[in-house]
């Protein structure tokens, strides 16, 4: 095993950009991945009670924590979408992957692969690690609804036509924004 060096970790803020990186120094063998060392920081900025408020965990690998005392509920708060816009962005961009192709939506599990998912498989795949962490600590459905809304989770168990039927209803119409802009033209005059 190499020796421990000492190394000063950024933990960037990804929510409240008003507040600075957290700085994080943590003695670590250099070979380790990138996500291991973020992870160390962050075990070492949570022990030193350093506010952890709107830090971007997205690639900390948190195996092993012991994160009790974290305000937990407070950071599943943050993860669900602002408003009405953000939430129909989320679902958006679910829809799109969603239905690339014909096998990307799977209603009958969570995750098949990496490539295929139910709606809030999707939702949580499309958060990265922090979506995976959630789903571990309070289930696929609740995760889901946390990241899309309850809204959406009332289409969780919908069958694959249904499903595609109301993610199609949240990407833009083709056959609409072509007219629109036709429309636009014409009175514009061009």
């Amino acid at each position: 095993m190499a020796e421990p060096h000492k190394e000063i970790i950024t933990i960037a803020r990804r929510w409240f950009s008003s507040l600075p990186p957290l700085q994080i120094e943590i003695e670590c063998a250099a070979e380790l991945a990138p996500g291991v060392k973020l992870g160390l920081a962050v075990r070492a900025a949570f022990a030193s009670r350093a506010v952890l408020r709107g830090a971007d965990l997205s690639r900390a690998d948190l195996r092993g924590a012991d994160l009790r005392g974290a305000d937990l509920p407070r950071a599943v708060q943050a993860m669900r979408p602002a408003d009405e816009a953000e939430q129909r962005a989320r679902i958006a961009a679910v829809a799109a992957l969603a239905l690339a192709d014909d096998n990307a939506l799977n209603m009958g599990n969570w995750h098949t692969c990496e490539t295929a998912h139910c709606i809030a498989g999707w939702a949580v795949h499309q958060a990265g690690p922090a979506g995976y962490l959630l789903e571990e600590m309070m289930g696929p459905h609740a995760a889901g609804a946390i990241l899309l809304g309850d809204d959406a989770a009332k289409h969780f168990y919908d069958s694959g036509d249904q499903a595609r039927e109301w993610l199609a209803s949240f990407l833009p119409d083709p056959i609409q924004d072509a007219a629109l802009t036709k429309a636009t033209d014409q009175q514009e005059g061009r």
